[in-house]
């Protein structure tokens, strides 16, 4: 919860770092609050979850455009192509800069912290054996789910470059990611290891998706040296496919861990960590 309080402010003043750290902040949160509700009411944790869905989207949308222009820059070796790619980008992102004003007013800001602040005493007064115990089991199911979901995205990939089924990877690798987080910030699992193998693969996909949405803004700007910039891309792509191929079996083996030994023992536990709480 203070993470968003931090850089929300500066996210909303039109600070990329803080929109990016905003947004980071606000999708640890949603993965920790299914959990919470296992041990406060449910409409205490649905009415934050809403809001902060919302919050993740609109963050999200200026996110993605400032991570293109970033792209744009490192990618395109062309002038006037990287000129007329980064105007479209720069009219996009202006566009969903002023949506993430115009939604997140003063009042929705304040209104998303007191239900924030509402789940963190629900928290606080659900600290007893019982509700350690409830939380330990909802966090254990969680984690097998979020890796079965991984595995099964990677099932369903082909050797063959598939952009959406490669997104789907990534996605899932970063909602696993997130939950591990959260059982290592409460130390109830080794997580360090796991999450180094979860991050590389991550950003490795990571950048195939931000090559994906390049090719799709450079599409709309005819220039005499697309096609060379997209032969680079294409390059760059195999490369990137070529090293996510290599890491599959790492990755599934984190989530293999996950499933079978990483949840089995945080649903075992009652009695030996700290109440959860929503303080990153």
């Amino acid at each position: 919860m203070a993470a968003v309080d931090a850089h929300l402010g500066p996210a909303l003043a039109g600070d990329g770092v803080g929109v990016h750290q905003a947004r980071v902040a606000s999708r640890r949160l949603r993965e920790t609050l299914p959990l919470a509700a296992a041990v406060i009411p449910d409409d205490v944790a649905a009415d934050a979850s809403r809001l902060l869905r919302r919050l993740t989207r609109t963050l999200g949308a200026v996110r993605e455009l400032d991570v293109a222009r970033t792209v744009t820059a490192e990618s395109v070796a062309d002038d006037t192509l990287r000129a007329d790619i980064d105007a479209l980008i720069v009219a996009r992102r202006d566009l969903a800069r002023a949506t993430l004003v115009e939604t997140w007013t003063a009042d929705r800001v304040a209104r998303l912290q007191r239900r924030l602040a509402r789940v963190a005493e629900c928290l606080v007064a659900a600290s007893d054996d019982a509700a350690r115990a409830r939380w330990h089991e909802s966090l254990g199911l969680r984690l097998a789910r979020r890796a079965d979901e991984l595995i099964l995205r990677c099932q369903a990939a082909t050797l063959v470059y598939d952009s959406e089924r490669l997104h789907a990877i990534r996605i899932a690798t970063k909602k696993l990611r997130y939950v591990v987080e959260v059982a290592g910030d409460l130390r109830l699992a080794a997580a360090a290891r796991a999450l180094k193998t979860l991050k590389k693969h991550q950003d490795t996909l990571g950048h195939l998706h931000d090559l994906d949405v390049l090719a799709a803004f450079a599409a709309s700007v005819p220039s005499p040296g697309l096609a060379a910039a997209q032969a680079a891309w294409a390059r760059d792509v195999h490369a990137h496919h070529a090293r996510h191929l290599r890491g599959r079996a790492a990755l599934l083996r984190v989530a293999d861990l996950v499933h079978d030994r990483m949840s089995p023992r945080v649903r075992g536990l009652a009695d030996h960590a700290p109440a959860p709480t929503l303080a990153r």
